[in-house]
């Protein structure tokens, strides 16, 4: 059944259309209002001038789980989170005072124990006199806003504080939004926005391989991996990134987001570890490890491109004399200077690897035959025959030389290689020292 709107009401009632004496009407009117409020999802309340709430509308009590007579007064106040009474209690009396509208926020207990945010709307009452007789408050559940608000601020919270660069694009690769990490990393602040990635690019990777990374973020929506990148003053510099699709609830890609981390520290100490595992300590020079896989891969080149290979085993001459009477460290001294004379003398792609003690390999690959490069082997004995000073000691040395070379008319392997050019070098040294000697296929 219809019932005659509020608004309705009010009109017949000032009309003069029936008798009722104002205070009969403002009766009226709480009665109406009473129902409206009772049904309504909202939290009502009323309070009188002595501060003692005394009306709450039905939807209050069923939350509270409590009577009028449990709520009446000031007992609601014990559903008031400890936390937020004591601010709750300041505003209300405060604005009660002065009589001014006033709006907070709090969390209020429920039946079932939970705690539930609400924002408390109230104003003053009066009657039509303009007397003051209490306020009337409405409270609106904003718990969900609270908590995706917190989620939102625990979000910019992590995006801001965090140790990784952050950069989000959107969906065409257009920068939208960088963290601080991003600006201490790369060097690069707000300037990127509206770029594209493209302004960190190094130019080590082939077009391929970003062609690859997209073809992978289209089809399964991420991606990671390294990548070199070029910091704001040209440094270059190693990063792991990992790239994520971020999809709307229809699946389609609304943004790309990229997080990164410098790790220049961690490349730098793998590749000393590696330089350790592959390298002589003294001097540097590739070690018996690194000599192999270089020998047989130059040996897998010579197969393919029918250019020789020459290898050769220098010793050196006079080097046991400097140890036993000056000591190891003239000794390490020698081996030092040794090395760094050879590794001047020989091109880019030649390996010289210290073998062991005074014994050095050399793998030189493209070269020619031995006989094209005598003459270079002829210089390298003048060079390392120079005299040099060590700590003002006038010191002198020099060296055999064996060498051989790849491809032979039956099979052989690195290992053979080696010890035909060491079979050589001793030839050397038994024919008078600093001198070389060809490896014979008789020998």
């Amino acid at each position: 059944m219809d019932k005659p709107a509020l608004a309705d009401d009010i009109l017949i009632l000032l009309e003069g259309q029936t008798n009722a004496s104002q205070d009969e009407v403002i009766q009226i009117l709480e009665q109406k209002f009473h129902t409206l409020a009772n049904a309504s999802p909202v939290l009502f309340w009323m309070s009188d001038t002595s501060k003692g709430c005394n009306w709450f509308n039905q939807n209050w009590l069923d939350f509270r789980g409590r009577s009028l007579e449990e709520e009446y007064g000031n007992q609601w106040a014990q559903g008031v989170h400890p936390e937020d009474f004591q601010h709750c209690l300041d505003i209300y009396t405060s604005h009660f005072d002065q009589r001014l509208p006033f709006s907070m926020e709090y969390r209020l207990q429920r039946y079932d124990g939970v705690y539930r945010w609400f924002i408390d709307q109230g104003l003053p009452r009066y009657d039509h006199q303009d007397n003051f007789i209490g306020y009337i408050g409405s409270l609106l559940d904003i718990t969900e806003l609270k908590e995706r608000d917190q989620e939102l601020r625990l979000a910019a919270s992590v995006f801001e504080h965090s140790q990784e660069g952050i950069m989000i694009t959107d969906r065409s690769g257009v920068i939208v939004k960088i963290n601080q990490a991003f600006t201490k990393i790369t060097g690069f602040g707000e300037e990127v926005i509206g770029k594209r990635p493209n302004v960190l690019k190094s130019e080590r990777h082939s077009p391929s391989f970003y062609n690859a990374m997209w073809e992978q973020l289209l089809s399964e929506q991420f991606w990671r991996g390294e990548v070199w990148n070029r910091r704001a003053n040209g440094e270059i510099y190693p990063e792991s990134l990992s790239i994520s699709a971020v999809c709307d609830d229809q699946g389609n890609v609304q943004n790309y987001v990229g997080l990164f981390s410098d790790i220049s520290r961690r490349k730098a100490h793998e590749n000393e570890l590696e330089h350790r595992a592959n390298h002589d300590h003294l001097t540097s020079l590739p070690n018996r490890s690194l000599l192999q896989d270089r020998l047989m891969q130059a040996i897998i080149h010579a197969r393919r491109s029918k250019l020789p290979l020459i290898v050769a085993c220098i010793d050196l001459d006079g080097f046991k004399e400097i140890n036993d009477n000056l000591g190891h460290h003239y000794g390490d001294r020698v081996l030092i200077h040794i090395a760094e004379s050879m590794k001047a003398f020989f091109r880019n792609e030649d390996t010289i690897a210290r073998y062991g003690g005074d014994e050095f390999i050399l793998v030189m690959p493209d070269s020619g035959p031995i006989s094209e490069n005598l003459p270079r082997i002829e210089r390298l004995l003048i060079k390392l025959a120079e005299p040099f000073i060590i700590e003002g000691c006038h010191l002198k040395v020099s060296a055999s030389i064996g060498l051989t070379s790849y491809p032979q008319a039956h099979h052989v392997d690195a290992k053979e290689l080696i010890r035909q050019a060491d079979t050589a070098m001793y030839r050397a040294k038994k024919a008078g020292r600093n001198r070389y000697h060809i490896f014979q296929s008789q020998e």
